[in-house]
């Protein structure tokens, strides 16, 4: 037990040390990803921004379809003052201003400075904020610009003196543009500045949904002067402190043994946005994971040995419940009751056990009823035998004694008698030849012509090639007796009945048809109908033929039986399908039929 348990310890430890090795790596994978997508999101946002203020710097020279196809540069330009509505350019500046507060949220200030008529156009999406007027906007040095130009300065992280503020003044970011005329071909005499300002710490917006990264993410411009810092560690404006993750500049600045480090700067405005990680953060977490799965496991243990010592307490009574079981059915005692207690390898032996012991009863049970009804049979049969010989012998006295008093008939009706009696002991099994059981339809139709005074005649009319197949005993008997009993009730003369055969898709089609009174479509459905209800309950005028349909269905299947076509004071023909099988074949399909 000892060596055990120290198997498990070491396993266990051997365990923690390279999941530990394992969460670090990839946790630090994880980490990777994160910041690398977190890094994108910034240039993303980035990039978006500077292309919208593009957008916004391009309609200033687009002609405004609404005031004469007038841009806004042209109400800057004094060349064109004499073809403006001078009383208009407030409201058209303003609006135009206001409109691009409006629909640019990241907006905080914006503003156009006139050159030439000394005015300023102020708009801002935060209340309170207005134009200072008394800072000089008009020194073409506003922003301490290194020359003059038509493309997007941007201006990094200040707090603006020429703004006059309700409350605190915050740092902002500035793209400012030089606005000429359209023709200029001088950049020394621009005619006005558009500028945009937006918060600081704008970039904020871009890393909302970045939740699950624990670093720090920076953002500067390609001075090395802050923009940005998600903690508020670092004063924006200030230069970024490279020496604090081993570095001299922005070129240096890689991930080492202290920190995780991504970065990427952006074509369009310059910015750099830097992800840092303290890999302390990593080592705090891999710790969190490693104690989570120490408890996890102990628990886990703990667990499986309470479990493991309530499975073997369980398990040993259910092996002596089913070795008592045993000793008792050892004892010859069957029906010990044997109880299933639940769906698992012991319920499975207690399932089996139980099977075998009520199998077992069953078939000594079987045995020894069916040994005395063998006995019983064979006393039977034997006095069986003396039955069939005392009734033909009877018969055959009656007979002879016909002939003596000259009663020909009657000693004729005696031997078709004797014939089809002896016929239907002789002729075992459940099938015959097609031409015996045509031989015993036409004893019986004999009989019965004696018996009407000839008022019906028959034919059979069967072809040699039909002879060596097979149908079940005594199924057309039936189907002439209803002829005569029901078909010719009324008919004293003239009656017909026709016997025929045929083959039919793999079939053989008996059929019989009589010339009597017929049927309507009413009592065809009944009778037809009456072959889906059992003998007891079927119409006493169609016992025969339900009887018949169902010994075919029961025999070959429901898509065999009898078919009735009949007309009112015409006849009736009755049709018989069963498969057309010699008799090894046939007894072979029923069998077939029944495994299914």
């Amino acid at each position: 037990m000892l060596t055990y348990c120290l198997v498990i310890f070491l396993g266990l430890g051997s365990a923690f040390y390279y999941v530990t090795l394992a969460t670090v790596d990839i946790l630090t994978e994880k980490i990777v990803v994160i910041e690398q997508e977190v890094v994108k999101k910034g240039i993303i946002y980035s990039d978006n921004t500077i292309k919208d203020v593009r957008k916004i710097f391009t309609r200033l020279y687009q002609p405004q379809i609404f005031d004469n196809n007038t841009s806004i540069v042209d109400y800057l330009n004094p060349v064109r003052h004499e073809r403006i509505d001078k009383e208009n350019k407030f409201a058209i500046l303003t609006a135009f201003l206001q409109n691009a507060c409006s629909t640019n949220s990241f907006i905080t200030d914006i503003f156009i400075v006139d050159f030439h008529e000394k005015d300023i156009f102020f708009r801002t999406n935060i209340p309170g904020r207005g134009a200072h007027s008394g800072y000089n906007f008009f020194d073409l040095d506003f922003f301490g610009r290194d020359e003059i130009n038509a493309e997007i300065d941007i201006i990094p992280t200040y707090v603006p003196d020429y703004m006059k503020v309700i409350g605190n003044n915050f740092p902002v970011i500035s793209y400012s543009i030089y606005l000429f005329d359209k023709n200029f071909i001088r950049f020394d005499s621009p005619l006005g500045l558009a500028v945009i300002n937006v918060r600081a710490d704008f970039f904020k917006n871009a890393f909302v949904d970045s939740f699950e990264y624990k670093g720090n993410i920076f953002v500067i411009d390609n001075k090395g002067i802050c923009l940005f810092d998600s903690e508020n560690r670092q004063m924006p404006g200030e230069p970024f402190p490279f020496g604090k993750y081993a570095a001299t500049n922005l070129n240096d600045l890689k991930t080492n043994d202290n920190h995780i480090i991504n970065k990427q700067t952006s074509i369009e405005t310059g910015f750099t946005i830097i992800s840092i990680l303290d890999r302390q953060v990593i080592v705090e977490e891999t710790d969190a994971i490693r104690q989570s799965f120490i408890t996890i496991t102990t628990i886990c243990i703990l667990v499986s040995m309470l479990i493991s010592v309530i499975s073997a307490t369980i398990f040993s009574r259910r092996i002596k419940s089913l070795v008592r079981n045993l000793r008792d059915i050892e004892s010859g005692n069957l029906d010990t009751p044997i109880s299933v207690k639940a769906n698992d390898e012991f319920g499975y032996l207690e399932q089996s056990l139980k099977t075998m012991c009520l199998r077992l009863d069953e078939y000594i049970k079987t045995v020894y009823i069916s040994e005395l009804k063998t006995k019983t049979a064979e006393l039977k049969a034997l006095q069986a035998q003396i039955n069939p010989h005392f009734l033909f012998n009877t018969l055959e006295s009656i007979r002879i004694t016909a002939e003596l008093n000259k009663d020909t008939q009657v000693a004729k009706m005696i031997h078709i008698l004797g014939n089809m009696l002896r016929w239907t002991i002789k002729a075992s099994g459940v099938f015959v030849k097609l031409p015996e059981e045509l031989s015993y339809t036409d004893s019986y139709l004999k009989l019965q012509k004696f018996r009407f005074a000839d008022a019906f005649d028959f034919s059979i009319d069967i072809s040699d090639d039909l002879k060596e197949f097979y149908v079940p005993k005594l199924i057309l008997q039936p189907l002439v007796e209803n002829a005569i009993q029901h078909g010719f009730k009324k008919k004293t003369e003239n009656g017909i009945i026709k016997i025929e055969a045929h083959l039919h898709d793999n079939n053989l089609v008996l059929t019989v048809a009589d010339n009597g009174i017929g049927m309507d479509e009413n009592k065809v459905f009944d009778v037809v109908k009456s072959f889906d209800e059992s003998i007891d309950e079927a119409s006493i005028n169609s016992i025969g033929l339900c009887n018949v349909h169902q010994r075919l269905s029961i025999l070959f299947g429901s898509q065999y039986g009898l078919g009735i076509n009949s007309k009112l004071k015409e006849g009736t023909t009755i049709t018989l399908t069963i498969p057309q099988l010699a008799k090894e074949d046939m007894e072979q399909y029923v069998q077939s039929y029944y495994r299914r």
